[in-house]
């Protein structure tokens, strides 16, 4: 999710793997996917729309320069 404070937006981006923060667009596309027909054999689960954050000790992307 996007906050609009850069200095914020610039610490989450470095915590997350992808190195950015999140869309408002993709937490809600993953709402609209949790309530669809495709998700229908999905039970029990908790989905982390994080940008890899809770993945832990995952290497970050590194994006080159």
């Amino acid at each position: 999710m996007s906050c609009t404070r850069p200095r914020t937006n610039s610490t989450r981006a470095r915590r997350a793997p992808l190195g950015r923060v999140g869309e408002p667009a993709e937490g809600a596309a993953a709402a609209v996917w949790l309530a669809s027909p495709l998700s229908s054999y999905v039970t029990g689960q908790a989905l982390a729309v994080d940008g890899g954050v809770t993945a832990g000790s995952a290497a970050p992307v590194r994006r080159a320069e």
